[in-house]
């Protein structure tokens, strides 16, 4: 049999050749599976009859099988129960099952069609195939090597299996007809010689066993990126899905290679068909009427005249469409996250989080679904913060279906500033007042005051923007500093700024000529204070010649100078002074007599 598969194989390949049309370099180095099985089968530790690569291991063989044939060893694929398969992102299962134990002759008919429909719906030339009883109890477990599948047979690669033609330190190649497997499960069928020409066991006694039998179908995640599929089976389309309203979802697939025409059809968790099957020659197809929250598998598969198409499944539970990016923008109320509403809903939660790839919380649950916009005033200033939003819809028994989560919103947050433009100005001989610009989104101030080199500040809170230290101690310089504060928290303090304790400089003061003789000198009322210290100079930058005059009256507003000479221009400056000490003079004023 072996020789006849061979001859026919060889033949197959001359004839593909001759008529084939010419392909590109890299088309041309892209093998079908199936060949590059037949390659590797040359290699030693992988030819048929001979000792394998891996003995007494069935698994750690198709293992190496992998790694020859993708670059990626099968080692790491995590079994779990009834072998199926906890896969690592090299590997996917394509399809698994449990069949009923097949413990009387009738019921191994019957499971041993469910066997070869489940195999041949999904199967393809380079998938691992395993099976095993539903608990895993029994010694009832293998894993092969798809060589080829179509409806009149497969072709299993393997080793550490005694087929009757090998032994199990062999590795080898053998066939199971379908119609020989559904007139015989149990029993192997042989030549004449005694060769295992149908080796209907190898399915056949995992399902005889009481507790039923698990059967797996895994393939590398880029096969279809490596390799062609086998020669005769179309390639399984790649399926995605998008929900396009709380009761439908649209599928779309990519375009298959060969394919005329596609078939799907919608099975629910119960395994009943909520859609049978349909045919279209399009590449996407919109499924409405389905139940909201409930899951359902999409199964497709594409059709050639001449060809059967491997099938790809997709299962998606029927939620709500997710929200696009939701819109953000922070004021003096919070932070106002808005989205588009739907009226097929029934509310919306918002998440956040201070991490644009960290957890988001919950934040607020809306159960309006006209409302379009939360108002987050639950913040801090100067936060970045980062939302979410997702629908929902109340289902049965009290439950809620929600949407997937929207992409996360550009970082946002309520920014305070720093109060600028500080100035400060001695308003009485104990009196200093600090002034400065508004800040954004401030609703009051904090200024604090200290004794210059001291540690402990003294606080103020205002709403304006100035506020006047009082009962301060002449001669003493302060510190001070001030804060913008809004409903979500205080911004940071401003730099310090120092000012000491002084008489104020006077104001408006003059100077005029009274005689040839005589100057007046005079300035704006103020109070608080022991006088004025008068400095009179022919210099303008009193280096010299410069006279002090003091004025011990703290209510007198001018002062008559009768001491000057005719033709000389003189200088003046005032200063106020408590006790013996003054404050800053005045800018200075002149005047010839």
């Amino acid at each position: 049999m072996k020789k006849i598969l061979s001859v026919f194989l060889a033949a197959l390949f001359v004839i593909c050749t001759a008529f084939a049309v010419p392909v590109t370099a890299s088309a041309a180095t892209r093998q079908h599976v199936e060949n590059a099985l037949e390659t590797l089968q040359t290699k030693n530790g992988y030819i048929p009859g001979k000792s394998a690569k891996v003995v007494g291991n069935c698994f750690g063989f198709v293992s190496a099988v992998c790694k020859e044939l993708y670059g990626v060893t099968y080692y790491n694929e995590q079994m779990r129960g009834s072998y199926r398969y906890n896969h690592t992102g090299n590997y996917y299962t394509v399809a698994s099952k449990t069949f009923s134990a097949a413990t009387t002759a009738a019921k191994q008919k019957t499971v041993a069609r469910q066997v070869m429909d489940f195999i041949v719906d999904n199967a393809a030339a380079g998938d691992v195939i395993s099976y095993g009883c539903a608990n895993d109890s029994t010694r009832h477990m293998h894993t092969a090597m798809v060589q080829h599948v179509d409806t009149e047979k497969i072709l299993l690669y393997h080793s550490n299996y005694a087929s009757g033609n090998y032994t199990p330190a062999a590795c080898h190649v053998d066939t199971v007809y379908w119609d020989s497997f559904l007139d015989s499960p149990n029993t192997n069928i042989k030549d004449k010689d005694g060769d295992v020409t149908s080796l209907n066991k190898f399915f056949g006694a995992p399902m005889s066993c009481g507790n039923g039998m698990g059967l797996s179908l895994n393939r590398y995640s880029k096969l279809t990126g490596k390799y062609y599929l086998d020669e005769c089976t179309l390639s399984a389309p790649t399926i995605s899905t998008e929900r396009k309203s709380c009761t439908s979802i649209r599928y779309t697939w990519g375009v298959v290679d060969g394919a005329e025409s596609y078939t799907y059809s919608i099975t629910d968790t119960k395994g009943k068909k909520v859609v049978k099957s349909r045919t279209t020659s399009e590449t996407a197809a919109t499924v409405t009427g389905l139940t909201t929250g409930e899951k359902y598998t999409f199964t497709l598969a594409a059709n050639a005249t001449d060809r059967s198409g491997q099938s790809a499944s997709k299962t998606i539970t029927c939620l709500p469409p997710a929200p696009s990016k939701p819109r953000v923008s922070a004021g003096d109320e919070g932070v106002a996250v808005s989205w588009t509403t739907r009226s097929d809903v029934h509310g919306y939660q918002v998440f956040r989080s201070t991490a644009k790839n960290g957890t988001f919380d919950l934040i607020a649950t809306v159960t309006d679904p006209a409302q379009n916009t939360y108002v987050d005033d639950e913040i801090q200033v100067n936060t970045t913060y980062y939302y979410k939003v997702r629908r929902y819809v109340h289902i049965k028994d009290g439950n809620a279906a929600y949407s997937n989560r929207s992409t996360v919103t550009d970082g946002v947050g309520l920014q305070l500033g720093v109060p600028g433009h500080i100035t400060t100005t001695r308003t009485g001989t104990t009196a200093i007042r600090m002034n400065w610009k508004p800040t954004e989104h401030a609703v009051r101030y904090t200024v604090a005051y200290r004794v210059k080199g001291g540690r402990k500040w003294t606080y103020f809170s205002t709403t304006a923007c100035n506020y006047t230290f009082k009962n301060l101690k002449v001669k003493s310089t302060y510190q001070f500093r001030v804060q913008a504060v809004s409903p979500f928290g205080a911004g940071a303090y401003s730099a310090t700024v120092s000012k000491q304790a002084l008489p104020p400089t006077p104001g408006s003061v003059k100077v005029q000529r009274i005689s040839a003789k005589s100057a007046k000198v005079s300035w704006s009322k103020s109070q608080g204070f022991t006088g004025y210290y008068i400095l009179r100079s022919t210099d303008k930058k009193f280096k010299k010649n410069v006279k002090k005059i003091t004025v011990k009256s703290n209510k007198a507003l001018s002062y008559t100078d009768k001491s000057v000479k005719k033709g000389t221009r003189y200088y003046y400056k005032v200063c106020r002074y408590t006790g013996k000490t003054g404050g800053s003079y005045s800018k200075a004023v002149s005047v010839k007599i």
